[in-house]
């Protein structure tokens, strides 16, 4: 690339065309002067066109060399970037999964134009798109003379007047936030509040929240005491008026916006610097705003064709060299629903986990789900059919019988085909004996005999130590303990690794300390497996796991599982038998 850089630098120094135009206006202005003095003389027109052809070969010389430096440093750039780049075919393949999804993509490429707020455009495409379909399509089509574009691309919901004009109030809203106006996205805000609140959505508090500041900041845009004092009091006014309903769940955020009241006008060196001067504030509020806003229309918050487009970019290096393998080796990828390799994406792009199943070794699909045993294994649903009637009685006394969660209809299905006559009380009498659920380690001593789950927590990025812990103490573990009561937890416990806590041990260990880059350890305690199962799969559990990102990293938090060997309690040694 060095190469390149040095030849782009060139062609930006060397394309300055000022000097070509004023040599040009130069001839604009000898041809002007020749054409009056025709007008006012005709007689003198042989002689002053014969002057004109003989004066502006020079110009013109002048012209062609002034580009001729331009045209040379744009050829050597060019040269560079083919050497550079080169032109390299894309991987192809016989069995391409979209061949035959014309109108899928065609779709994606219109949802796209509309989230981006190019309506015009977008129904020019929807247009000229249709005229493209294949012409089994258009025979059936054609049967129908109410049939529109829409219906011949597969997206007829694009025809809807309300989607478009939802997306319009949208980019409305986007817009007066970048004016600096927050009224129409809080009123937004403030008329879906039920469906933002079920979302575990912090949108509308936020919202509130930079109208304070921006109030608050406004009546200090200058050096007048007036002006401050104003500023002040209708952000005051504001908070008494709008966060009133918001006090059980933002006390703590409505307390320090209130108290840097104190330290105005220099909130510069206050504690609540961070809150009141961050450029970014505006920005991160519009990304979130249209998340929220495509997720209540059901919608991904990003937009489908954007993430295909970005992740096949990624991954065409290591397609491309899967191809130059294959070709050397005369294989052929037969695979149409999978790659043959792994592509390392970002964790943005890691949307579901993929299931594949350890009995047949396919991976899982819609119409092949996978299903959970009592004792937490899990397999595909074909697997569960092929092998239903073959099952010995024994397996399913050890739990080794599948019974989806919550489907009451198959899992009484399943236990005709298991010929599993005996009661669904019996049944759990049997399951809690069950040894694949039972805590500790089989012919082992000195294990608690419990089920200990360790997550290591990172905190959310900007956020102090003291916002995380209270947090994480008054709010987050409050709703997390209501649902861990429901399922016999032995304790649930937070540890704290703050700043001040890795600078004490880096003293103790005079800097050599291996500290861990989290800022928490959140430990469940339950008493056998079952326990810890249910209380993952809880409904409830889906709240907590909405409010993770209001205090922290979600894609850093990691897990570990398992029984504790005791050497020291209640400060005496335990005494272990062989």
């Amino acid at each position: 690339m060095e190469f390149v850089s040095i030849d782009h630098g060139k062609l930006v120094k060397n394309l300055n065309l000022a000097k070509s135009i004023d040599d040009v206006q130069a001839c604009i202005d000898q041809l002007s002067r020749a054409r009056e003095k025709i007008a006012a003389d005709p007689r003198s027109a042989s002689v002053t066109l014969a002057k004109l052809q003989n004066g502006m070969k020079k110009p013109f010389d002048q012209v062609f060399d002034d580009l001729k430096e331009v045209y040379n440093g744009q050829g050597k750039y060019s040269k560079q970037l083919d050497k550079k780049f080169k032109d390299k075919p894309l991987p192809t393949s016989s069995y391409d999964a979209l061949v035959s999804q014309r109108a899928l993509i065609n779709r994606a490429i219109a949802m796209h134009l509309l989230r981006e707020g190019q309506f015009s455009v977008a129904s020019t495409f929807v247009q000229e798109a249709s005229l493209n379909t294949s012409v089994d399509t258009m025979d059936v089509d054609t049967a129908n003379s109410y049939t529109t574009p829409e219906r011949k691309l597969g997206v007829n919901s694009l025809d809807s007047e309300a989607l478009r004009k939802q997306f319009a109030d949208m980019h409305n809203v986007l817009e007066e936030l970048r004016n600096r106006n927050l009224l129409p996205a809080i009123e937004w805000a403030r008329a879906n509040s039920k469906a933002l609140e079920t979302r575990g959505s912090n949108l509308e508090f936020e919202l509130g929240k930079l109208q304070f500041i921006h109030l608050f900041l406004g009546g200090s845009s200058s050096d007048d005491t007036k002006n401050i004092w104003e500023g002040q009091q209708r952000a005051l006014e504001y908070a008494r008026h709008e966060f009133g309903r918001f006090q059980n769940r933002y006390l703590r955020e409505i307390q320090q916006l209130i108290g840097a009241m104190a330290y105005c006008p220099n909130l510069q060196q206050s504690p609540y610097r961070r809150i009141f001067c961050n450029d970014d504030a505006w920005d991160e509020l519009g990304s979130t705003f249209m998340r929220e806003f495509c997720s209540l229309l059901g919608l991904s918050a990003d937009s489908p064709l954007h993430v295909a487009a970005t992740a096949g970019a990624i991954a065409l290096p290591t397609l491309l060299k899967l191809q130059n393998i294959m070709k050397e080796k005369r294989t052929e990828w037969t695979t149409q629903h999978e790659l043959p390799v792994e592509i390392p994406l970002p964790p943005a792009y890691h949307f579901h986990s993929i299931f594949v199943c350890p009995i047949s070794k396919e991976q899982a699909t819609d119409e092949n789900p996978p299903m959970m045993m009592p004792c937490g294994h899990v397999i595909a649903h074909e697997s569960l059919s092929r092998h239903a009637k073959v099952i010995p009685l024994k397996q399913l006394e050890l739990g080794i019988g599948i019974f989806p969660p919550g489907s009451l209809e198959e899992h009484e299905s399943l236990r005709s085909k298991l010929r599993y006559d005996q009661n669904l009380e019996a049944e759990r009498e049997k399951m809690k004996g069950n040894p694949g659920l039972s805590a500790g380690y089989l012919g082992s001593t000195g294990f608690r005999k419990v089920v200990k789950c360790t997550i290591l927590i990172k905190k959310k990025e900007g956020m102090s130590d003291e916002e995380f812990v209270e947090y994480y103490n008054n709010k987050h573990a409050q709703m997390a303990t209501d649902v861990i009561l429901r399922h016999q937890p032995i304790t649930y416990s937070l540890t704290y690794h703050l700043s001040s806590d890795r600078r004490r041990m880096q003293d103790i260990l005079h800097g050599k300390a291996q500290l861990l880059d989290y800022d928490a350890i959140c430990t469940f305690v339950f008493p056998d497996w079952r326990a810890l199962a249910k209380f993952m799969y809880d409904k409830d559990c889906k709240a907590l796991a909405g409010d993770h990102g209001n205090f922290m990293d979600e894609s850093q938090m990691k897990m570990m599982v398992g029984d504790e060997f005791m050497l020291v309690e209640d400060g005496k040694r335990c005494e272990h038998q062989a």
